[in-house]
């Protein structure tokens, strides 16, 4: 708590805190596992969704204002069962800044049954969708968008009949949120065509770099 006083927080910044990680019965994972926090420094909330899955979600350890509780709606209130909610209440319009905290604020358990271990359930395509339109409806880069994109043509590729059926289902919980925008979210479907070029670009790209080594 003292901590988090000496960061002087604004209106529009958050806070994800450090965590120490473990399995059952105590058994403590290596820091080096789990080490999503690069530095202690405040970065700006669209950098960090680009950097969002590569770090050990949990929603225990974030700190918002309480101005997104003011919205009508919070988005993680339309998700199916909550997965991927970290990103809903970070990646918000009404938080500009997030502030890293690298000393352990929470302790985590990991376990079989936690919800990056059962991706198979319905649940997790609605949730997955969700969370990346909702995002397209915060961010307007382009990297951003790139980003959201490749999430979405992931699904659509893995899933392609169902994934349609769920994304005009995602389209009606979203239509409930006050800042919802169509325009914005079909700016992000403009890139998925895109996607595939740029897997094929990527690809080319390595094989070139290991023929020069």
């Amino acid at each position: 708590m003292l901590r988090l006083k000496e960061f002087e927080l604004k209106q529009d910044e958050a806070v994800w805190l450090g965590a120490s990680f473990f399995y059952g019965k105590n058994i403590v994972i290596p820091q080096g596992e789990y080490a999503d926090i690069v530095s202690e420094q405040k970065i700006s909330s669209d950098e960090f969704f680009r950097t969002v899955y590569n770090r050990a979600l949990n929603v225990s350890r974030i700190i918002i204002p309480f101005s997104v509780y003011e919205k009508q709606i919070c988005p993680w209130q339309l998700l199916s069962h909550g997965y991927g909610a970290e990103v809903t209440y970070l990646c918000n319009p009404c938080i500009s800044y997030i502030q890293q905290m690298s000393e352990p604020g929470v302790k985590i358990r990991r376990h079989a049954n936690s919800e990056g271990c059962i991706k198979q359930a319905d649940w997790f395509l609605f949730d997955s969708i969700f969370v990346q339109l909702h995002t397209s409806l915060v961010y307007s880069q382009a990297k951003n968008r790139i980003v959201i994109a490749r999430h979405i043509f992931f699904l659509l590729r893995n899933h392609p009949l169902k994934s349609i059926a769920v994304f005009f289902a995602v389209l009606k919980q979203l239509r409930r949120l006050e800042y919802c925008s169509f325009k914005k979210i079909i700016s992000v479907l403009a890139y998925i065509p895109l996607i595939p070029f740029r897997y094929i670009g990527d690809y080319t790209g390595r094989i070139i770099k290991n023929f020069r080594l």
